[in-house]
C-alpha cells in the first residue's frame, strides 16, 4: 500500500512537472548553453508582470478581464497551487465560461492519481454544468469516466464508477441534451457505443430489449442526424433480431418521416447560426418561432435559451426573456430560482433581475429577511451603481416589497416610508445629476399616498412639487389631471393642460391629444374653441418639427429633460441677480430719496426765515396806510414758497427715473461674432449624438476645453474649443465624413460670415429635388439610377426625428448640365411609386427667407428706436397747459389788462378788476 502511494507521489510530481514545468525539463540544458541569460531574463519579466497583474486583480477584484490575465500568466508559468486559488477565487465572483472549465478540469486530470483526486475531478464536471449549457464538456465527462472504467478492469482495479452508476450518468446527460438538435446525437452515440460494447462481451435478452427501447425513443426525438441513427438501428437489428427485421425497420421508418416534418420548418433557423453564431438576432428570431407555435415545444424551447446563453452570456434581455418563460410554461420553483440566481451572476448590472430573483425568493417561501438580502445585496453592487435605470429598479421593487408586509395602523411607518421616499429621490440627484426624467420614485410617492395612506392634501402637495421640478415628464402630468379629475376640480383641469402644453414635454403629442380628448366633452363653448384653436396651432408646429406620434424615443425624453433643468437653473441664477440689483437700487433710491428730503426742507426753512426778516424790514419802514403793499407783498412771499415747494417736488419726481447702463457682462467667445480660429463648428450631426461621443470623435487632434452641443428637432450641431488653432485646423479633415449614419460639416466657427454667406447664395440650377419616393429607398440604389446622366455630387433623403423617411430628397450633381439632364427620371416608376423630380429652389429659397427675415429685423429695431429720455420724466399734464400770472391792482390802477406775453406764455384776455380803496380793505379785515 505505501509503495503504492509511493508510485502515485512520484507519478503526481512527474505530470506536474510534464504539464507546467516543462522548461525546468530543459535545465541541465540550459546550464550548458549560451540561451542561460536569456532564460532568467525571462523569468524576471515574467515574474514582474504576474505582480503588476496581481496588483491590479487586488485593486479592481471584480475585474473580469484581470481574473482571466491572471489565470493565463499562472498557467504559463506552471505555478500550479497559486492557479488552483485563482480558479476558485474568480469562480466565486463570476460564471466560467466553456473554454476556462475545460482548461482547469484538464490540468487536475493530469495531476489526479489517487481515487479522491479523480472524484474531485467529476465535482469539477458537475460545477461546471451550474454555469452554462455544454455538450462539449458533457462529452469529455462521460469519455473520461468510461476511459476511467475501460483502464480499471484492464489493470483489475476497483474502478472510479461502476457500471451502473455509469449508465445513470449517461442518461442523465442525454435527458439534458436530448432536445439539442443539432448536437444532442454527439452524446447519445457515447451512450449507445457503451451499450453495445457491454452487450457484446455480455449478450442478453434483457440488454437486447433495453437497447432496442434506447433505439425507439432516440428515433421519436427531433435531431439532425437522424438519418445515422436509423442507419445504426438497422446495423443492430440485423445483428440481434434479424427475424423481425422489415417490420421493426418500417416502423421506425414511419418514426423518422414525422420527426423530418418537424425538422423541415426550423433547418433554417439552424442554419442560420450555425453561420453566425455570435449574431444574437439569429437566437431571438428562433425563439420568438417556437414561443409562437399553438404547441410549444418547452424542452426544445428550454435548450435553445440555454444555447443562447451559452455563447450570449451578458445579455439581460435573454435572460429576462428565459425566465419569463420558465415561470409561465414550466413553473418549477426549483429550477426558476436556480435559473435567477445564474442570472445575476451574469448580470449583476441589470435591476430587473435581481426583482426576479427577490420574487423567485418569495414564490419559494424565503424568510422575510432572506429576501430582503437580496435588495441589499443588489443596491451594494457597484455595477448597479452605474446605471440609473437599473438602481431606481431595485429601490423601486424594494419599497414595494416593504409597503407590502406593512401593518398600515402604525403610524409610525408612514413617517418612516415617506423619509425613505425622501432620502432615495435625493440619493438619486446626487448619484446621477441632475435626476430621474421620469421621476418613477416621485409616482410611486404619490400613488402609496393615495393608496396606502390615504391622504389627499399630502397627494395633491407632491404633485405640484414634482411637477415643477419634473416639469418635462408628460405622464406624471397627465396623472395630476386624472387626480383632479377624481377629486372633481374640473374648473382647473383646463388651465393645467393651457398652461403647460408648450413646455419642454418629453411626450407633446400624447399631451395634445389627451387635451383633445378632453376638449371633445367639455361643455363650455367659449373655452372649447379657444382650446381647439391653441391644440391645432401647437399640432401643427410638432408635425413642422417631426414629431408626429406618442411614440418618442428614451434619447428625446432625456434631451427634453437636460434642456429643461438647464432652463430652470438659468432662470433661477437670473432671478437671483434680479433680485440682488432690486434690492441694490431700493437701497440707493432710499438713500437719495433721504438726502433729497434734507435738501429740500433746508431750502425752504432758509427761504422762509429770509421772507421773514424781509417782512418785518417792510412792516418798520412801511406806513400803516400802506396795508396795501403790506397785503400784496404778504401774498407774494406765501405764493413763492408755494412755488418753491411745487419746484422742489417736481424735482424729486424727476431724480426718481434714472438712466443705468448696462454692466459689461463676462466675455463668452462663442458669442464672438468674428472668427475664432481654436473653435471648431460641427454642423448636421445626429440628433442621438453625445457630448462622451463627440470628445471620443475629436479628441485624438488636439485638447478640447469644452464643447457645446445643441439639439434641434432632427438634427443637432456643436461648437469644440480647441487650445489652439493648429489643433482646430487639423480637425477639418473630419469635413464630410459620417456619424451614425450621417453626413458631418465641419469649418472653423465665423458666425459673421453666417448670414452673409446664406443670402449670397444663387441658385445654380445643379440640385433636384425628389418627392413621392418609396419609403424604402436606399442611397445606394437612388446613386445608381441617377448616376446614368452624370457624376452625382451629393444624396440627401430627407427624414423625421426618429429617422423615419418622408419620401423626399435632393440630389446634387457636379454641374448643371447633368442635373437638366436627370430631369428625365420624373415621372417614372420606382418600387410601385411615380416619382416627381424637378430642379431645386431650395438655396434660393432659403436666401430669400433670410433677406426678408432681415429686413423684417431692422423694421422691428428702427420701429423701436425712442429718445433716451425715459416717459417718467416728463410731465404730459402740464405739457400743454397755458401759464397765467396772477395780479393784484391798487386804486391807482386802470382797467386796461396788460396783455404782455413771453415766449412761454399763451396771450389770455383777463377779466375786469374793480379797484378798491384802503378804507375798503381796513373794513374787510375789521380795523
Amino acid at each position: 500500500m505505501e509503495d503504492t502511494f509511493t508510485n502515485a507521489e512520484e507519478l503526481k510530481n512527474k505530470d506536474l512537472s510534464e504539464s507546467f514545468n516543462s522548461e525546468s525539463d530543459s535545465d541541465s540544458d540550459l546550464d550548458d548553453s549560451s540561451d542561460d541569460e536569456e532564460y532568467l531574463e525571462k523569468e524576471r519579466e515574467n515574474t514582474k508582470l504576474l505582480n503588476e497583474i496581481k496588483q491590479n486583480l487586488n485593486d479592481n477584484p471584480l475585474s473580469y478581464d484581470l481574473h482571466v490575465k491572471y489565470i493565463e500568466k499562472l498557467r504559463e508559468m506552471g505555478i500550479f497551487e497559486e492557479l488552483r486559488t485563482a480558479r476558485k477565487n474568480m469562480k466565486n465572483i463570476y460564471p466560467l465560461s466553456e473554454t476556462l472549465w475545460l482548461e482547469w478540469i484538464s490540468d487536475e486530470k493530469r495531476v489526479a492519481c489517487t481515487p479522491e483526486e479523480k472524484k474531485e475531478v467529476l465535482n469539477l464536471y458537475e460545477s461546471s454544468f451550474k454555469d452554462y449549457y455544454s455538450i462539449n464538456v458533457w462529452k469529455e465527462y462521460l469519455e473520461y469516466v468510461i476511459d476511467e472504467y475501460n483502464t480499471s478492469k484492464e489493470e483489475e482495479e476497483e474502478p472510479l464508477l461502476n457500471v451502473e452508476e455509469i449508465r445513470k450518468l449517461c442518461e442523465k446527460a442525454i435527458n439534458v441534451t436530448k432536445f439539442d438538435l443539432t448536437n444532442s446525437h454527439i452524446i447519445w452515440n457515447i451512450y449507445k457505443d457503451f451499450e453495445l460494447k457491454l452487450l457484446e462481451e455480455n449478450p442478453s435478452p434483457e440488454r437486447v430489449k433495453a437497447i432496442n427501447d434506447m433505439f425507439l425513443n432516440r428515433l421519436k426525438t427531433p435531431h439532425y442526424d437522424i438519418d445515422q441513427t436509423l442507419a445504426s438501428y438497422s446495423n443492430f437489428q440485423s445483428n440481434y433480431d434479424n427475424a423481425n427485421y422489415e417490420k421493426n425497420l418500417i416502423a421506425a421508418s414511419n418514426k423518422v418521416s414525422k420527426v423530418r416534418y418537424h425538422l423541415k420548418d426550423r433547418q433554417k433557423f439552424e442554419d442560420k447560426i450555425q453561420e453566425e453564431p455570435t449574431n444574437i438576432n439569429n437566437f431571438y428570431n428562433y425563439i420568438n418561432y417556437e414561443l409562437n407555435q399553438k404547441l410549444i415545444e418547452v424542452k426544445q424551447t428550454k435548450i435553445l435559451f440555454e444555447k443562447a446563453i451559452s455563447i450570449h452570456c451578458l445579455d439581460s434581455n435573454l435572460w429576462n426573456k428565459y425566465i419569463l418563460f420558465i415561470i409561465n410554461k414550466m413553473n418549477v420553483k426549483s429550477v426558476l430560482l436556480s435559473i435567477c440566481e445564474r442570472a445575476i451572476r451574469n448580470c449583476p448590472w441589470s435591476g430587473k433581475l435581481w426583482d426576479y430573483y427577490a420574487n423567485a425568493k418569495k414564490l419559494h417561501n424565503c424568510t422575510n429577511e432572506e429576501i430582503l438580502d437580496v435588495y441589499n445585496q443588489a443596491l451594494n453592487n457597484q455595477l448597479i451603481m452605474n446605471d440609473m435605470n437599473n438602481y431606481i429598479e431595485v429601490v423601486k421593487s424594494k419599497i414595494k416589497y416593504e409597503l407590502n408586509e406593512v401593518n398600515w395602523k402604525d403610524n409610525e411607518k408612514i413617517e418612516y416610508f415617506r423619509n425613505v421616499f425622501n432620502e432615495k429621490i435625493v440619493e438619486i440627484e446626487t448619484y446621477f445629476n441632475p435626476g430621474d426624467p421620469m421621476g418613477r420614485i416621485e409616482k410611486l410617492w404619490i400613488d402609496t399616498e393615495l393608496k396606502c395612506f390615504n391622504d389627499i392634501e399630502q397627494a395633491k402637495k407632491l404633485y405640484e412639487t414634482f411637477t415643477k421640478k419634473i416639469g418635462t415628464n408628460t405622464e406624471l402630468w397627465l396623472s395630476y389631471i386624472d387626480f383632479e379629475k377624481q377629486q372633481k376640480n374640473y374648473e382647473i383641469i383646463g388651465q393645467l393642460f393651457k398652461s403647460n402644453y408648450k413646455r419642454h414635454l418629453d411626450n407633446p403629442m400624447k399631451f395634445l391629444n389627451q387635451w383633445n380628448h378632453y376638449n371633445q366633452n367639455n361643455s363650455n363653448i367659449k373655452s372649447f374653441f379657444e382650446f381647439q384653436y391653441l391644440i391645432e396651432l401647437y399640432k401643427q408646429k410638432l408635425e413642422n418639427d417631426g414629431i408626429y406620434d406618442e411614440n418618442q424615443t428614451d434619447e428625446y425624453m432625456y434631451q427634453q429633460y437636460y434642456q429643461y433643468q438647464q432652463l430652470q437653473k438659468h432662470r433661477e441664477s437670473k432671478q437671483k441677480e434680479k433680485s440682488k440689483e432690486i434690492t441694490k437700487r431700493k437701497r440707493e433710491n432710499d438713500h437719495d430719496k433721504n438726502q433729497s428730503n434734507k435738501k429740500r426742507k433746508d431750502k425752504i426753512n432758509e427761504n422762509a426765515k429770509a421772507n421773514i426778516e424781509n417782512k418785518s424790514k417792510e412792516e418798520l419802514v412801511e406806513n400803516k396806510n400802506n396795508d396795501n403793499e403790506i397785503i400784496q407783498n404778504n401774498n407774494s412771499d406765501q405764493m413763492e414758497i408755494e412755488n418753491e415747494e411745487k419746484k422742489e417736488k417736481n424735482e424729486i419726481k424727476e431724480e426718481k427715473p434714472k438712466m443705468e447702463f448696462k454692466k459689461p457682462e463676462k466675455e463668452k467667445p462663442w458669442l464672438n461674432k468674428n472668427e475664432n480660429p481654436e473653435t471648431v463648428f460641427v454642423n448636421k450631426l445626429p440628433p442621438t449624438i453625445t457630448k462622451n461621443e463627440l470628445r471620443e470623435i475629436f479628441k485624438k487632434y488636439g485638447n478640447i476645453k469644452d464643447i457645446r452641443l445643441m439639439y434641434r428637432s432632427n438634427r443637432a450641431f456643436a461648437y469644440i474649443d480647441y487650445e489652439t488653432s493648429e489643433e482646430s485646423h487639423a480637425c477639418l479633415e473630419m469635413n464630410d465624413t459620417e456619424i451614425n449614419g450621417k453626413k458631418i460639416q465641419v469649418a472653423i466657427s465665423n458666425p459673421s460670415l453666417k448670414k452673409t454667406e446664406i443670402s449670397e447664395i444663387k441658385q445654380d440650377n445643379k440640385e433636384l429635388y425628389i418627392s413621392n419616393l418609396p419609403f424604402t429607398i436606399e442611397i445606394e440604389k437612388l446613386k445608381e439610377i441617377f448616376s446614368k446622366y452624370g457624376e452625382v455630387k451629393d444624396i440627401r433623403l430627407i427624414t423625421k426625428a426618429n429617422k423615419q423617411p418622408v419620401g423626399t430628397g435632393f440630389i446634387e450633381y457636379v454641374d448643371k448640365e447633368s442635373a437638366f439632364k436627370g430631369l428625365a427620371v420624373n415621372g417614372t416608376e420606382i418600387d410601385g411609386r411615380i416619382i416627381n423630380v424637378t430642379i431645386s429652389n431650395n438655396r434660393n429659397r432659403n436666401a430669400q427667407k433670410q433677406q426678408q427675415r432681415q429686413q423684417q429685423q431692422e423694421k422691428k429695431k428702427a420701429e423701436q428706436i425712442k429718445p433716451m429720455l425715459p416717459r417718467r420724466m416728463v410731465n404730459h399734464s402740464f405739457q400743454n397747459r397755458p401759464a397765467t400770472k396772477l395780479k393784484i391792482s391798487n386804486k391807482k390802477s386802470t382797467n386796461k389788462p396788460e396783455n404782455k406775453t413771453t415766449n412761454n406764455e399763451t396771450e389770455s384776455k383777463p377779466t375786469s378788476v374793480t379797484s378798491k380803496s384802503n378804507d375798503d380793505f381796513r373794513k374787510l379785515l375789521g380795523l
